[in-house]
């Protein structure tokens, strides 16, 4: 029998080599991210709801969509802004 894994903390999510994947509902720009920048801002224990804490740096909406990338091989030696 498998032991259930639960991310439920910024701290988790990244030790688990996760980024976030953010789009601006209003001027369709997106990029990934690394959980890092929100860790240092709001600490590993912190739950893994972080869209009313960002803001598109290109239009500067309040709407992004946030979504979960998990790890991969590629992803997980890339270092994100």
């Amino acid at each position: 029998m498998t032991e259930d894994i639960r991310i439920d903390t910024l701290g988790k999510f990244r030790d688990g080599g996760y980024c976030f994947d953010l789009w601006c509902t209003h001027c369709q720009r997106g990029k990934t991210v690394s959980p890092d920048r929100f860790v240092a801002k709001l600490g590993p224990d912190h739950p893994i709801d972080v869209a009313r804490y960002i803001r598109c740096t290109e239009c500067g909406n309040k709407g992004i969509e946030v979504r979960i990338r998990p790890p991969t091989p590629e992803l997980v030696d890339r270092v994100y802004d």
